[in-house]
C-alpha cells in the first residue's frame, strides 16, 4: 500500500544521539536488514523535472497480460449482446391506420459501432496497475533526503537520492501502457525545484543578442573582463597619480593588485560557475527537447495504437455481421428448401390420394363387373334348370299319355268326337301348360336401372343352399 502523507523517521529532537552519529550506527542494521531481499531487474525507474521538482516513474510488467484483452474482449462482447436483444424492426403506421415493420438493422450497428469506438479502458488499466503496485511501500526519511521505495512481492528495497530535499511527495497516476506494462507516476516536490534555480540564474546573466550558444555567452564574459581591466587600470594610474610618497604608492599599489588578484579569481570562478551552469541549462534543455519528442512519439505510437484497435473493432464487428448474414442466408436457403420438400410431399400425397381413389373405383367397378358375371351365369343357370324341368315335365305327360293310349283300344269316332278328343288334348295341353307355368318362375331380364342393383344386392346377400342355389320351383 502507498501512503500519503508519508511515513517519517522519529524527529531528531527524540533521539539520544545527534542526527548524524544516528545514521552512522543505525542504517548498518537498516543495511543488513534490506540486503535479503534483491531487486528484480524488471522494475524501471525514471525522472524527469517538472515546475514543482521531479516525477518519478515505475514501471513493470503485468502480471497477468491477457487480463486486458480478455476485459476489452468481455465489454464488446456485452455491448454486441446488448445490441442483439434489441428488436430490429419497428411497427409503424401511416396517415391511413396501415401497419408496417420497418427494418433498423444499420441505425442499430451504427449505434453499436459508436458506442464500441468509445470504450474507455481508463478504469481497468488503473485498477490492474494499482493491484501490480499493491505492496509498494514509499517513505521518506526525517530531513528529506532519502526516498525509500520497498516491495516484498517484488523483492525489492532502493533508496533514492535526488541531491536536494524533498518536502514532500504524492501518487500522481496508475496506468498501463502498451497494454502490458503497469506505470506508476510519483510526483515529488522540492524545496528547490529545478525550474526555479534556472530562472533565477537567467535573472543574474546578461541581455541576450539573439543567441544562447555557449560560445557567445564566453566571448561576453571576456569582453565584460577586458572593460573591468580598463576601468581599473584607470584607477590605479589615478590613486598613483595622488599618491605622496614612494612606498605609500608601493602598498597602495600592491594592496590593489592583491585585490584585483582576489576580484579577477572570483570573476574566473563565477565565469567557470557561470558556464558550468550554462552547460547544465544547455543540457538540461537538450533533454527536455528529448523527452517532449520522446512524448510526441509515444503519443503518436498511442494514437497509432488506438486507431488500429478500432480497425480491429471495426473488422471484427464487420465480420460478424457478415457471418450473421451468412447465417441468415442459409437459414433462408434452408427454409425454402423445407417448404419446397413440403409441398413436393403434399403434391406426393395428394397423386397417391388420387392414385388410391382411382384404384378403389377400379376396384369397386371390377368388383360390380364380377358380380354381374356371377349374376348373368346365376340367370343362366336358373333359366337351364328350368328348360331341364320344363323338359322332365313334358317327358313325364308325354310317357303318361303314352301309357294311356297304348292301354285304351282305339275307337273310330264322329268327327264330333274327334272335335271332343281335340278339345280334351288342348284342355290338357292347356292344363299342362297351366301345371308348367305354376312350376317354373318367369324369365328376368337385364334392365339398366336401380332394380337390378337392388336385385343385385338381395342376391349377394342370400344364403346358398342345394348345392349354392334355392330351388325356384317347390313340387306339390
Amino acid at each position: 500500500m502507498m501512503y500519503n502523507p508519508c511515513v517519517f523517521e522519529q524527529l531528531p529532537i527524540f533521539n539520544t544521539f545527534p542526527t548524524s552519529v544516528r545514521n552512522q550506527q543505525l542504517n548498518t542494521c537498516n543495511r543488513a536488514a534490506a540486503a535479503a531481499p534483491v531487486a528484480r531487474s524488471n522494475v524501471k525507474f525514471n525522472t524527469v523535472a517538472t515546475e514543482e521538482g521531479l516525477l518519478l516513474t515505475l514501471k513493470k510488467p503485468l502480471a497477468n497480460r491477457s487480463q486486458y484483452k480478455s476485459e476489452l474482449q468481455s465489454r464488446i462482447y456485452e455491448i454486441k449482446n446488448k445490441y442483439s436483444q434489441i428488436p430490429k424492426y419497428n411497427l409503424v403506421s401511416d396517415m391511413w391506420g396501415n401497419q408496417y415493420y420497418v427494418d433498423v438493422t444499420a441505425k442499430i450497428q451504427e449505434k453499436m459501432i459508436e458506442e464500441l469506438n468509445s470504450i474507455d479502458m481508463t478504469n481497468f488499466g488503473r485498477r490492474l496497475s494499482k493491484q501490480s503496485f499493491g505492496d509498494y511501500e514509499l517513505e521518506l526519511n526525517h530531513d528529506g533526503s532519502v526516498l525509500n521505495v520497498s516491495s516484498e512481492r517484488d523483492s525489492l528495497n532502493k533508496n533514492l537520492q535526488f541531491g536536494s530535499s524533498l518536502k514532500d511527495f504524492y501518487v500522481k497516476s496508475c496506468t498501463v501502457e502498451d497494454e502490458a506494462f503497469a506505470v506508476l507516476k510519483v510526483a515529488i516536490v522540492l524545496e528547490k525545484p529545478i525550474f526555479a534555480a534556472a530562472a533565477a540564474a537567467d535573472a543574474t546573466t546578461a541581455p541576450s543578442t539573439g543567441s544562447d550558444s555557449l560560445e557567445k555567452l564566453i566571448n561576453w564574459a571576456q569582453g565584460e573582463s577586458a572593460v573591468r581591466d580598463n576601468v581599473k587600470q584607470q584607477e590605479k594610474y589615478d590613486q598613483l597619480v595622488g599618491c605622496s610618497s614612494m612606498n605609500e604608492c608601493k602598498k597602495i599599489q600592491k594592496k590593489k593588485d592583491q585585490e584585483e588578484r582576489n576580484k579577477k579569481e572570483q570573476q574566473e570562478k563565477a565565469r567557470r560557475s557561470e558556464i558550468k551552469r550554462q552547460k547544465k541549462l544547455e543540457q538540461f534543455k537538450l533533454r527536455k527537447q528529448q523527452e517532449q519528442e520522446q512524448k510526441a512519439k509515444k503519443e503518436a505510437y498511442e494514437t497509432k495504437l488506438i486507431e488500429e484497435q478500432r480497425k480491429k473493432i471495426e473488422a471484427m464487428i464487420q465480420k460478424q455481421v457478415s457471418e450473421e448474414k451468412q447465417q441468415a442466408e442459409i437459414e433462408r436457403k434452408r427454409q425454402a428448401a423445407a417448404a419446397e420438400e413440403k409441398q413436393r410431399l403434399e403434391l406426393r400425397a395428394k397423386e397417391l390420394a388420387e392414385k388410391q381413389k382411382a384404384a378403389e373405383i377400379a376396384q369397386r367397378k371390377a368388383n360390380e363387373e364380377a358380380e354381374r358375371i356371377k349374376r348373368e351365369q346365376m340367370l343362366l343357370e336358373q333359366q337351364e334348370y328350368q328348360r331341364q324341368l320344363v323338359e322332365e315335365e313334358r317327358q313325364r305327360k308325354a310317357a303318361q299319355l303314352l301309357s294311356k293310349s297304348e292301354a285304351t283300344p282305339v275307337i273310330s269316332q264322329s268327327d264330333n268326337e274327334d272335335m271332343d278328343e281335340d278339345m280334351d288334348v288342348d284342355s290338357e295341353s292347356d292344363n299342362a301348360s297351366t301345371t308348367l307355368r305354376k312350376h317354373s318362375s318367369p324369365i328376368l331380364e337385364e334392365v339398366d336401372d336401380e332394380e337390378i342393383d337392388r336385385y343385385n344386392d338381395s342376391i349377394s346377400q342370400r344364403k346358398p343352399s342345394n348345392g349354392g342355389y334355392e330351388p325356384i320351383i317347390e313340387d306339390k
